[in-house]
């Protein structure tokens, strides 16, 4: 799913593009734009909810990578060490 929002987000003709390569993705539900597709991929899961990076340790989930960093080095300090510090 996520990969046809990034595509509408891309090619949606009735959304306003004044500078073809600072606006290359513009979002669907609110006013961000980016020129790179992976700032748009996490933007999108703002707007859909996705949560894609689960904790090992916990039920807790993550929209960002980093998110998921802090979390492990919060609430796992532990197994921050080994995952992060190695």
């Amino acid at each position: 799913m996520n990969n046809e929002l990034v595509e509408h987000c891309k090619s949606c003709p009735s959304m306003a593009r004044p500078d073809p390569y600072r606006y290359k993705y513009v979002c669907f539900g609110c006013s961000y734009f980016t020129y790179y597709i992976n700032n748009i991929r996490k933007h999108i899961n703002i707007h859909t909810g996705q949560k894609p990076y689960p904790c090992r340790y916990c039920d807790y989930k993550a929209r960002e990578t980093q998110a998921l960093k802090v979390h492990t080095k919060r609430y796992h300090p532990k197994m921050y060490d080994v995952e992060y510090k190695t």
